[in-house]
């Protein structure tokens, strides 16, 4: 247990000053859901040199058998912990979820927060434990480095990058300011009545948080460099689907989405798996695994040649082969970053060659 005062100098948040060591993974996760061994296994399988970390209970403690490390979340805890347990109300509609719950959805954030910073942890990824991990995180960190945090569920939740713990800190005092505002909890009932499936959230709470913070954020599905992380495997977001859910074509051992507007394909750094079944999660698991293309440090491939045929009248045709033309095998030689030629037209050729999973 360890104690956490917001006003006392021995407690100051070190600025983050530019390392590149290598950016925790972390879940939080209450039970034990048959997925976890999917989604813990999978973050672990694209950043096998990176802390991949379960913040969780008694129930799912031997994930560890995984390479991946388990703490405890009820044992971080502090001052701003202690006063959430007593200025929390369940605010809610008659069919909404139950009151544990809801608890729990606010109380990990500090639960995460006194962890980081227990651990002298300034900057990480905090990934959703229904979340597929298909990327080494730590290299797309420096796309978000001049933002405080990223955010996910529509702009609605702080999630994905975190490079701010006193934003994180800030969100977690407007939480425990908001719970002491009984006027504002009087007009948050009046939507309940309306919507009796609904309950005041972290979210709603993180949401009046942002109209008064002074901070740098982006929505985290925002398209950077050609790839995305999704939202949910059920939401389009200007996705190709099929079945209620997007079409994944896995090539070269990457994951990738078509994004509609533009007819490119995107690669997916993450793919949320909320309300798919357990045999989609297992199955696109087991099928990732299948097609994983490790690459060693010291066997110098990853020291790779930047594009060279790249949206040229030969690229064009690339594509346009790969679209209309009945080819099942591509034979490529000479291909290094695979952002040139072999970005044009190895997802193409995958959708004449396969079905998405």
């Amino acid at each position: 247990m360890i104690s956490h005062s917001t006003n006392s100098s021995a407690n100051v948040i070190p600025k983050y000053q530019g390392r590149d060591d290598n950016l925790p993974i972390i879940f939080i996760h209450k039970g034990n859901n048959d997925y976890l061994r999917y989604t813990l296994a999978c973050a672990k399988l694209f950043n096998p040199e990176t802390r991949v970390i379960l913040l969780g209970d008694e129930t799912n403690e031997h994930y560890q058998t995984l390479g991946i490390e388990h703490f405890p979340y009820s044992t971080y805890v502090g001052e701003e912990s202690r006063l959430f347990d007593k200025v929390f109300k369940y605010v809610a509609g008659e069919r909404a979820h139950p009151e544990w719950l809801v608890n729990f959805w606010f109380k990990r954030m500090f639960h995460v927060y006194y962890f980081v910073f227990t651990e002298n942890i300034n900057r990480f990824w905090m990934i959703a434990s229904d979340v597929f991990v298909l990327c080494n995180l730590t290299e797309k960190a420096s796309r978000y480095a001049e933002y405080d945090y990223t955010e996910e569920c529509g702009g609605a939740c702080m999630h994905g990058y975190i490079g701010s713990l006193c934003a994180l800190r800030g969100y977690l005092n407007k939480i425990n300011e908001l719970f002491q505002d009984e006027k504002y909890l009087e007009e948050q009932k009046k939507d309940f009545i309306a919507h009796p499936d609904w309950s005041y959230t972290e979210m709603r709470a993180y949401n009046t948080y942002k109209e008064s913070a002074n901070v740098k954020t982006i929505d985290l599905k925002t398209i950077l460099e050609g790839e995305f992380f999704d939202v949910a495997i059920y939401q389009q977001n200007d996705m190709e689907m099929e079945n209620g859910y997007k079409n994944i074509y896995v090539v070269d051992g990457g994951c990738y989405v078509k994004h509609l507007p533009t007819q490119q394909y995107v690669k997916l750094n993450t793919l949320n798996m909320s309300c798919a079944t357990f045999s989609m999660i297992r199955e696109f698991y087991e099928y990732v695994v299948a097609n994983h293309r490790p690459i060693s440090k010291s066997s110098g491939l990853d020291k790779l040649i930047p594009a060279e045929i790249i949206n040229d009248e030969f690229y064009t045709i690339i594509q346009k082969l790969a679209r209309e033309e009945n080819i099942n095998t591509v034979l490529e030689i000479g291909s290094s970053s695979g952002e040139g030629e072999s970005a044009g037209g190895a997802p193409d050729a995958a959708c004449c060659a396969t079905r998405p999973c």
